[in-house]
This record gives structure tokens, C-alpha cells and sequence, in this order.
């Protein structure tokens, strides 16, 4: 009988013990040194907030989430330092990857701005900011420095913009934010070669042609009088306004070079023929 009573208070005081709670255990301040080990995800919150560890699908999850509501809450890593030791790639996908820019990391958000880091964003791997990233595209080779939405890209050095891609229109800007060509360089460009590619018809052989319409002297003199620049040639006003074009003008210099040139030829033979008649009167 004395056994029997002794026996109670112990077995009353296991089951307290294996009753208690993990807050319990912790608000005691007890600590282990072995591992914990997770091995599913059976019996989910349906209630409160707060940070769930679990295994699932041969992977372990850290979740912090509204249970109430199934919505995902922030998560802020403090510390000194954070240290992953990995045997595999690392991936880190955004959830919601059906946005334009694929899988992303969104580090920094203050009102409407973005910061992203891109691991996994349409099929390439790359680093970037919102949209813009560097890349590289699988079968395309190379590195790629790509913006995916119609935003311009800048190059900034020293705090001042020096060159623009515009987002829309792919026209390259030196020197300018707003380029209004393919390339648009505002300011001195200094090189050794430039060469400029035309098709065969439109360079001014045809002035040899004899289908050729040679103005005379006479109607060439009379248009420079009038206008004050030759026929075909931009005014100074035109070339002020609009620029000059290096393949039209080259053009039409030659154009004009060989127009001189007929000009000469048809001058010597009258030079020759006046000799000709010289010489005969000086013969009689």
C-alpha cells in the first residue's frame, strides 16, 4: 500500500513533465545541446503570427506568415554577418514569377522604387535593379546587359550622366540624355577613319555619262549670282539648322569636282582650238 502512494506523486509528476509546452520549456530558460530535428509539416497554424520551421517535400522551410490570413509577413536577418555554406547553386525566386521580369529577390522597396536581385529572371542568371540586370540569356552566348521594360538606360561617372540608351527607340546618346539618332554625340569626336557606305548609283560617275546635263558657265554664273551657293548644295542657313550630312555632302563635292573638271576639259580644247588659229595666222 505504501508503494502504491509513492508510486502516484511519481507518475503525477512525469506527466507533468511530458505535458509541458514548448513556451513552458523555454520560459524556463532550459537549453539543449543536441540537435533538433524536423521531419515534417503536419498540424500547419490555422491562427497568430509569427516565424514556422518545417519540413516539406524533401526540403526544409523558414516561414514567416500571417496563419490567419495565409499571408507571408516580412523577414529581417540581423546580425554581423551571414554565412551560407552551400554544396549547390543558390536560387532565390520570387513566388509571384509571373511578372514580366521572372524570378526576383526584392531586397529594397520604399514607395514607388524597386531594388531587385535577379538569380533567376527569364531563364538567365544575372544580377540587377528592378528591370535592368546583367545577364546572360542561354543560347544567345556572351554577357548581356539588358533593360526589359522601355525605360532608358544611363552610364553615369562622377555623379553626371555621360551616356543614354533610349529605352524606346534603341538611339545611343553621348554627351546628351535625349539622342535623336542611332547615335547622337554631342560634343568633339576625334578618330583616324570613317568610312561611310553608299550604294554604286549614288556616287557622280554619271557626270561622265554623255546623257549628262552639264550646266553652261553662263547658267552656272547667273544661279551663284542669284542664290549665293551651288546648285544642289546646302545653304549656309540649311546646314546651320539641319546639319551636315558626311555621305550627301561627300557626294556631292565630288559631284562638283567632276562637273570642274568637264569644265576644264571643255576650257582646253577652246584654249587649243584659239591656239590653232594663232598659230595659222601667224603662218601666213
Amino acid at each position: 500500500m505504501k508503494r502504491s502512494l509513492l508510486t502516484l506523486p511519481l507518475l503525477f509528476a512525469s506527466l507533468s513533465l511530458f505535458s509541458q509546452t514548448l513556451q513552458t520549456v523555454t520560459d524556463s530558460g532550459n537549453t539543449t545541446s543536441n540537435m533538433q530535428l524536423i521531419t515534417g509539416s503536419a498540424k500547419t497554424p490555422t491562427v497568430g503570427k509569427g516565424l514556422g520551421l518545417t519540413f516539406w517535400n524533401n526540403s526544409s522551410y523558414l516561414v514567416s506568415r500571417d496563419y490567419a490570413t495565409n499571408a507571408d509577413m516580412p523577414m529581417v536577418f540581423q546580425g554581423s554577418s551571414f554565412l551560407m555554406n552551400l554544396t549547390q547553386p543558390f536560387f532565390i525566386r520570387n513566388n509571384a514569377g509571373t511578372t514580366a521580369r521572372g524570378g526576383g529577390f526584392i531586397f529594397d522597396e520604399t514607395g514607388g522604387g524597386r531594388s531587385t536581385l535577379v538569380l533567376d529572371a527569364n531563364g538567365g542568371d544575372g544580377i540587377g535593379l528592378d528591370y535592368s540586370m546583367l545577364t546572360h540569356f542561354p543560347g544567345q552566348g556572351g554577357l548581356t546587359i539588358a533593360n526589359m521594360n522601355a525605360a532608358p538606360m544611363s552610364f553615369l561617372t562622377n555623379g553626371t550622366k555621360r551616356m543614354t540608351i533610349d529605352g524606346t527607340t534603341g538611339y545611343v546618346g553621348i554627351g546628351t540624355a535625349n539622342p535623336s539618332a542611332l547615335l547622337s554625340v554631342n560634343g568633339e569626336i576625334r578618330t583616324k577613319k570613317v568610312r561611310v557606305t553608299l550604294n554604286a548609283s549614288d556616287w557622280p560617275d554619271y557626270v561622265f555619262m554623255d546623257a549628262y546635263q552639264l550646266p553652261s558657265l553662263q547658267e552656272l554664273e547667273q544661279y551663284v549670282e542669284r542664290h549665293r551657293h551651288l546648285p544642289g548644295v546646302p545653304s549656309a542657313d540649311v546646314i546651320a539648322s539641319e546639319g551636315l550630312e558626311l555621305g550627301d555632302m561627300q557626294k556631292l563635292q565630288m559631284q562638283k569636282i567632276e562637273e570642274l573638271t568637264l569644265y576644264i576639259i571643255q576650257q582646253n580644247k577652246r584654249i587649243e582650238a584659239l591656239e590653232a588659229r594663232l598659230a595659222a595666222v601667224d603662218g601666213q
